[in-house]
């Protein structure tokens, strides 16, 4: 599952739903990326993130689809956030599932 959206989300719900999708999975491996304070030595108090939502769309496909080939993948899920977004707040979430670890 691939969403691209201006709002937050919450990690374990998100999972919890491609779980509930999938009785065979038997490990989850996740990512989830911030906003930080500081890049290249200067303060930041937030990032302004722009998407072109259709090549996102395609690029995140074939990551998922190259991964599915090569490894034995359930499921992916991304999420990737754009808009005005402050520190700490989460930018991404790149989960995969399996049956095994």
């Amino acid at each position: 599952m691939i969403k691209i959206q201006e709002k937050d989300f919450n990690v374990d719900n998100e999972i919890k739903n491609i779980q509930s999708k999938h009785n065979s999975i038997g490990a989850m491996t996740s990512f989830v990326g911030y906003v930080r304070n500081v890049n290249n030595n200067k303060t930041v108090e937030s990032i302004n993130i722009h998407v072109y939502k259709k090549m996102a769309l395609k690029s995140f496909k074939e990551i998922c689809e190259k991964s599915k080939e090569k490894w034995s993948i359930i499921d992916t899920l991304i999420i990737h956030r754009f808009g005005n977004l402050k520190v700490n707040e989460k930018i991404i979430l790149v989960a995969t599932f399996s049956m095994h670890r």
